[in-house]
């Protein structure tokens, strides 16, 4: 279990360290305020996973992990479909809706151009990053933790040349929050088509069986709450920064918070690991006894980390 824990928060220390590296020709592509802009909006797209997803993907990672070869093909399929259905049905609205939601829209994010190509791009990557989403739960479930490594690298090394090539080469006009949104969009696309046709389709069935589902979303509702105070935090803070100081002030602040991945990182890395594992466990007992000790060596791991991180910030 330490093992995969370890192979996991490497991979996720190499795309988090490059992602440091890249920071600088981010920002030498882009201005201060386009950066922050860009950030804002992406930051705050992130909740929106699990809030139109209502949260399946916790019950379905734990029931992938405890059923048998037939019984995961009607979780997939129901799990799967329901979701590309619901997405749809939201694409509906949010374009029905766009003439009452547009100027709100430009107003939270401070956009002072191209503003429908942007709405446009933020339902699109509310889509791609639902579907990879759920992709990513599925790799979690199998419990394969080399396909969980491949996953997180190719995500990062696609979706970090598609970006910089989009910006570098302007291939969308000079706008460079366009040209980034449009690259990331871009690649989560290829790898959720790539993933949905390797691991998905195997299991997909034309069919959703309503028992399931309600069985998940019974598990999952409980868990909306959570989703939707992190979304109210992000844009609060975010929200207040960027009306009262500018983007290039929330542009430092999100700088700031990249800063302090590391740690996140870590936790991040035991969960991706433990789960499966501990969703597979029969007996209560030995469940809550091995949590607390890897939340014991995560807990102390994370404690040394923020010293150095610490150190080296001084």
């Amino acid at each position: 279990m330490l093992k995969k824990i370890g192979l996991v928060t490497f991979a996720d220390a190499i795309t988090k360290g490059i992602g440091y590296l890249l920071l600088p020709i981010y920002l030498g592509l882009m201005t201060q305020r386009e950066f922050g802009e860009f950030s804002f909006i992406t930051i705050l797209i992130s909740p929106l996973f699990l809030i139109v997803s209502f949260s399946l993907y916790v019950p379905f990672i734990r029931n992938f992990c405890a059923v048998n070869q037939k019984s995961k093909d009607t979780l997939v399929s129901s799990i799967f479909n329901a979701v590309f259905i619901w997405l749809i049905v939201i694409d509906i609205l949010l374009l029905l809706l766009k003439p009452l939601i547009i100027n709100h829209y430009i107003d939270l994010f401070h956009i002072s151009n191209l503003s429908d190509e942007k709405y446009y791009l933020a339902i699109l990557l509310i889509n791609t990053g639902t579907i990879l989403l759920y992709c990513y739960s599925l790799l979690i479930g199998r419990k394969s933790t080399k396909e969980i490594v491949v996953f997180m690298l190719m995500k990062f090394i696609v979706i970090s040349g598609s970006s910089l090539a989009f910006i570098y080469f302007e291939l969308l006009g000079d706008e460079t929050v366009l040209n980034r949104l449009f690259g990331i969009f871009s690649a989560e696309l290829i790898i959720a088509l790539i993933y949905i046709y390797v691991y998905v389709k195997p299991y997909l069935l034309l069919k959703i069986d309503l028992l399931t589902l309600k069985k998940q979303l019974r598990v999952a509702l409980p868990l909306m709450p959570l989703a939707l105070i992190s979304l109210f935090i992000v844009m609060v803070d975010r929200s207040l920064i960027a009306n009262h100081h500018g983007l290039k002030a929330l542009a430092s602040y999100n700088l700031a918070m990249i800063v302090l991945t590391p740690i996140q990182m870590i936790m991040t890395s035991v969960q991706v690991a433990w789960a499966p594992h501990l969703f597979a466990l029969k007996n209560i007992d030995d469940a809550m006894y091995q949590t607390r000790r890897i939340m014991r060596i995560a807990f102390f791991v994370m404690v040394i980390g923020s010293g150095l991180l610490a150190m080296v910030m001084y």
